[in-house]
């Protein structure tokens, strides 16, 4: 098998992947954002991983905001992880693809203030 050929999260190939616009994309009026929120589960850290990776997806495909958790203990990793540990969400060449907040700027952003 010629693994070479494979492609895991490649990076955009040009102008034609740079400019895709998604079909499934919600169009929404000025000053209303729409959501999807992540929560990872309590299996291991692939299971998790996993997940993370088709919500990113739906994020894209749907062009709303991804919520990510706050830090939390994962699965034996033994200490408070967060997602930018192992993964580039808040870099600028995914946040062209996805826009990602925490959960913290959500509740600053949505919550009623008073």
């Amino acid at each position: 098998v010629n693994v070479d050929a494979l492609a895991y999260w490649n990076s955009p190939q040009g102008k034609r992947d740079e400019e895709f616009i998604s079909p499934f994309r919600v169009s929404t009026p000025p000053g209303k954002e729409k959501y999807i929120t992540f929560e990872p589960d309590t299996g291991g850290f692939n299971n998790i991983r996993m997940s993370l990776e088709n919500i990113i997806v739906i994020a894209a495909a749907t062009g709303r905001t991804l919520v990510m958790p706050p830090p939390q203990y994962m699965y034996l990793l033994n200490s408070k992880r967060s997602f930018d540990d192992f993964f580039p969400v808040h870099s600028e060449s995914f946040q062209k693809r996805v826009k990602v907040i925490s959960s913290k700027q959500l509740l600053e952003t949505e919550m009623v203030k008073g």
